[in-house]
């Protein structure tokens, strides 16, 4: 009973881990996330960064990254590109900590809400406009626009832009502008760099995916790490991967993504792809829902009743049959038990009756004897009851 209970153990803390691994297959990471390689995601800008500069990391849990060893000497830079989901006042307090007790760089591209809070958090004078984006004459969310780094001007479409607004011109200079609105600016705060864009668009797989040196993109995306730091330190480029969501892939996605059939069948029925997705799932809706906490003592409870109920007379089978096994050389109690069993009717025919039967010769070995008993009436439960009975009326 306990190697079972071992093993399943052994295999639920397995699928638990699997589970929460980032790189679990089946499953589709959506929005900026740096683990989507759809044209809305991130991972080429990682892959990019990480073959110029050398050392780029994905962020997936803040805690992790606060307790690890930080390079002094090198230039550290976090980005953050269209966050999908608020961060917590624990993470705001850990970045926090990052930006001024470790030394930590800002850089933010979003159009959306969710970056003003940290924004607020860290005392940078500045706000992103969420979701007011700019439009040309014609009401296209798709404008024209530069962006000045390092006395360079890019030109470049952006998409979905938000304005920004800057509260202290001594802090925060505009460097991105459509025509007369900033949608940019550059903080300079405790010698710490925030560098601000009202769109997470210019540096998504879409664009990044035209590989050239004349790509005003990927000129943008190198400008903007070598403006943040100086260009005679390492860089180290921490990129945000907590606040996007995760969904099931269809069978027609993994396809797309060159799994055989093979494959897809044991993603299918792999459960930790589904594991995953749910323990994700109660992870961006735990602090919307108090409830969610509720889930993991209900299972528990649930599995302690459901063994309450329905394995109760099992256990209460194994307990009373122990003694057999512990007086395994007690003929006395053996033969008392056997002839018990062997008087009644029911059992005076057949192949089990000869078999528990002749355990009352005296010539046999009563230890092999023992275990041919337990192994029949194991797999007669109508047996067992009646050995419990007799038992019972014995006591």
């Amino acid at each position: 009973m306990k190697l079972k209970l071992l093993i399943l153990l052994l295999i639920t803390i397995i699928i638990l881990f699997q589970a929460l691994e980032k790189e679990c297959r089946g499953v589709i990471h959506v929005g900026a996330s740096p683990y989507n390689s759809n044209w809305d995601g991130t991972a080429l800008l990682i892959k990019m960064y990480d073959e110029f500069y050398g050392s780029t990391i994905i962020v997936s849990s803040w805690f992790s990254l606060y307790l690890r060893t930080h390079d002094e000497d090198s230039c550290k830079v976090l980005l953050i590109v269209s966050p999908e989901k608020e961060y917590t006042p624990l993470e705001k307090f850990i970045i926090y900590r990052l930006v001024y007790d470790k030394g930590y760089n800002i850089v933010i591209l979003d159009e959306g809400p969710y970056s003003n809070e940290l924004l607020s958090y860290l005392n940078v004078p500045i706000a992103i406009k969420g979701y007011n984006y700019v439009k040309d004459g014609s009401g296209s969310p798709i404008v024209q626009g530069k962006i000045l780094l390092n006395n360079i001007s890019i030109q470049l479409l952006f998409a979905y832009v938000s304005p920004i607004i800057i509260f202290n011109e001594n802090v925060c200079k505009p460097i991105a502008f459509i025509n007369t609105t900033t949608v940019g600016a550059m903080c300079s705060k405790d010698n710490r760099t925030f560098l601000v864009i009202g769109d997470g668009s210019i540096v998504t797989n879409s664009v990044i995916a035209y590989e050239s040196i004349l790509n005003p993109y990927t000129i943008l995306s190198k400008y903007i790490i070598s403006s943040t730091c100086n260009s005679d330190k390492k860089v180290v480029i921490y990129v945000d991967s907590t606040k996007y969501r995760v969904r099931l892939a269809t069978i027609e996605e993994l396809i797309e993504q060159g799994y055989d059939y093979r494959n897809i069948l044991s993603i299918l029925l792999n459960p930790s792809r589904y594991i995953f997705v749910f323990l994700t799932y109660i992870n961006e809706n735990i602090n919307e829902n108090l409830a969610l906490y509720l889930i993991p003592p209900i299972f528990i409870l649930t599995a302690i009743l459901f063994n309450k109920l329905f394995l109760k007379e099992g256990s209460k089978q194994y307990n009373q049959l122990k003694p057999l096994e512990e007086n395994t050389y007690n003929r006395r109690n053996i033969d008392n038990v056997i002839n018990i069993i062997c008087s009644l009717e029911e059992f005076k025919v057949g192949k089990k009756h000869e078999a528990i039967c002749k355990c009352l010769s005296r010539s046999f070995k009563k230890s092999k004897c023992l275990t041919e008993l337990k192994n029949i009436i194991n797999k007669d439960k109508e047996l067992k009851k009646h050995i419990l009975r007799t038992l019972s009326m014995t006591h």
